[in-house]
């Protein structure tokens, strides 16, 4: 039982169509999806990068004067407040070790500033190691962060679809 030859051209051909359809809608999706991704990506970037400027704002008054204050330590208590929903536990570890050395910096602080102590070389060596640990942040925390920065995906302008 042969066919019409010409009908079977024809449904060759369209069918051939269909295929070649079918392939740049996936394409098209594929690469809406990407885009998609892409904005997610760039998102949580700028999400992340806020709070590493927040905190890195709240350390350079620290760094300037040598000192910390209340209203510092506020602030950087609120600028990591966020950081538990964008970051992993190494860099909360890290927030929180900071954390530590501000109040212990604060401490120091208000304690040297008091001539009549009785162990006040003490408390200023205290003050300097706090103060170190603090202002360590410069080097230590770039490449902590640096792996929640970047994009996990290379934006290309490649659109061919295979």
């Amino acid at each position: 039982m042969s066919g019409n030859p010409l009908a079977v051209a024809l449904a060759f051909t369209l069918g051939r169509s269909q295929i070649a359809v079918a392939k740049l809608q996936a394409g098209i999706a594929k690469r809406a999806w990407q885009t998609s991704n892409e904005k997610i990506v760039l998102d949580l970037f700028e999400k992340r990068l806020a709070i590493y400027e927040e905190i890195r704002a709240t350390i350079t008054p620290i760094n300037s004067s040598g000192n910390t204050t209340d209203e510092n330590f506020c602030k950087y208590c609120q600028s990591i407040d966020r950081a538990r929903y964008f970051f992993g536990l190494d860099v909360l570890n890290y927030l929180e070790r900071i954390r530590i050395s501000l109040i212990n910096h604060q401490l120091a602080c208000s304690t040297v500033s008091n001539d009549l102590t009785p162990d006040r070389p003490d408390w200023v060596k205290r003050k300097m190691e706090s103060f170190k640990q603090i202002i360590e942040f410069y080097t230590d925390a770039p490449p902590l962060f640096a792996p929640y920065m970047q994009a996990h995906q290379k934006a290309t302008d490649d659109i061919s679809f295979k």
